[in-house]
């Protein structure tokens, strides 16, 4: 058989299949009645509606680390990252990205209350 005929039968199952997971993910859609619009809106809805997950602990700073990162190739970036260590009363030790202007006023040994919403620095009060 040529190489050619096999290509073009590969190309065609390829083809076919992609058209039947089409038609399957089209009956699907069908079957839960929703429309894409209506889809997207109840997906919106219940990320916008979702209650954020907020966690108050007392810590103690005990590391601060600052640094850049390169990424990208064709044009790269230089990106800023701020990182102050943290351990808790049950020794638990939590690294946690702060804001620039916030890590100045830190300082190692400097103990109060840390509060994160969704796991990203909120607020702290020594």
């Amino acid at each position: 058989m040529e190489p050619y005929v096999l290509g073009i039968i590969i190309a065609s199952m390829f083809i076919f299949l992609v058209c039947l997971g089409l038609i399957i993910y089209a009956v699907e859609r069908k079957k839960s009645g929703m429309t894409l619009r209506e889809e997207i809106r109840a997906y919106e809805d219940e990320i916008l509606n979702k209650e954020p997950l907020r966690l108050t602990v007392r810590a103690e700073v005990i590391d601060m680390t600052c640094g850049v990162n390169s990424v990208g190739h064709n044009q790269p970036k230089a990106i800023k990252h701020f990182i102050i260590t943290f351990k808790d009363d049950d020794d638990k030790i939590l690294k946690i990205n702060v804001p620039e202007e916030y890590y100045e006023a830190f300082e190692i040994g400097l103990y109060g209350t840390l509060t994160l919403v969704d796991n990203e620095f909120y607020s702290f009060e020594p």
